[in-house]
């Protein structure tokens, strides 16, 4: 509630009111409502900035603007820059090239292969948002995969491999992500895989 992350010195298992500041403004303006922290493998924290609390509040908003930061391990703070990509369902030559349940018409070998196509599109869309210039990615932060799937299929993180695996090829380990792999009863088209991705871009 006081607009800042910072770090408990105290165990879990015996809290104390003892807090350390990790970050507390952006350019010398303070932040709204830094939450929603996730840590990467390396050390580094990533966090979101709305506005809650504030509109009508007692204190004025100093950002005017939200924002994703990575605070890194030596303390260097970045706002970054991100590209949302909107779900992409397996298209070749302008049309569904599968459609059906994975588990029932459709292979787990063939939806593996569409998450793949899947993921060629996002990667077509990354390009576009970067002026034809892949070398402006600079991460892959995360995919989101829905696998539409028969009862009790239980093979959704294998089938989003199809694309996970191609972002890796691709890109390298800017490539490694967050992800999720979720079985839904339907998806658009009766499609039998959809993926969206977030990525951080120069």
């Amino acid at each position: 509630g006081d607009r800042r992350i910072a770090r408990m010195n105290a165990p879990w298992d015996a809290p104390e009111p003892n807090f350390e500041t990790l970050a507390g403004e952006y350019e010398g303006k303070r932040f709204n409502s830094p939450n929603d922290v996730a840590t990467r493998s390396n050390g580094d924290l990533y966090f979101t900035d709305p506005p809650y609390g504030l509109e009508g509040g007692l204190e004025p908003k100093e950002l005017d603007f939200q924002g994703v930061y990575r605070l890194a391990t030596d303390g260097s703070l970045t706002l970054l820059n991100l590209v949302s990509i909107s779900g992409q369902v397996p298209m070749k030559d302008g049309s569904i090239m599968l459609t059906g349940k994975v588990g029932a018409e459709v292979s787990l070998q063939e939806a593996t292969e569409a998450a793949r196509v899947c993921a060629i599109q996002i990667i077509a869309q990354l390009k576009a948002a970067c002026g034809g210039d892949l070398n402006r990615v600079k991460r892959i932060m995360r995919l989101g995969g829905f696998v539409n799937c028969v009862d009790g299929f239980g093979d959704q993180p294998e089938v989003i491999n199809g694309a996970s695996d191609l972002m890796v090829e691709v890109f390298g380990d800017i490539g490694r992500h967050a992800r999720a792999a979720v079985g839904v009863n339907a998806l658009p088209r009766n499609v039998p895989v959809e993926v969206d991705a977030l990525a951080e871009i120069s």
